[in-house]
């Protein structure tokens, strides 16, 4: 199956290489501390920037099953959702493609509740 080439590739490397936002920063840390989970970029979103929140991270195996059996169904019809060839592995993005910076709110609580239920994160920080 090509599922299994994909999460074959699946390294697990945490290393910050900016500085994370505020906003997300706890949830990226106790995130990445999941086996099944390593995020790659992320933006909180910064409207001064005309930057859109987003999240892009790879899966293992385990993973690749959680996102698309059941946080993929919960997030498909509210925001964009990618998979692209990143560095020979396959990248998952969720983002927030709108002009309103008003509902960077909601995106980032919807992804961090389905993430931290699906994910398993039980430190409360990552709830905020």
């Amino acid at each position: 199956m090509i599922k299994n080439k994909i999460v074959s590739k699946f390294t697990k490397e945490f290393k910050i290489f900016d500085e994370l936002d505020p906003l997300i920063k706890d949830f990226l840390i106790q995130l990445n501390k999941s086996p099944n989970i390593t995020t790659i970029f992320s933006c909180e979103g910064h409207k001064d920037l005309d930057s859109y929140p987003y999240l892009s991270f790879t899966v293992n195996e385990i993973g690749w099953d959680i996102f698309w059996t059941k946080i993929l169904p919960e997030l498909c019809f509210k925001f964009n959702i990618n998979v692209n060839l990143f560095d020979n592995e396959w990248m998952c993005s969720i983002n927030l493609y709108c002009n309103n910076f008003d509902q960077k709110e909601k995106f980032w609580k919807s992804v961090k509740k389905l993430f931290n239920r699906h994910f398993k994160i039980t430190n409360n920080e990552s709830k905020s």
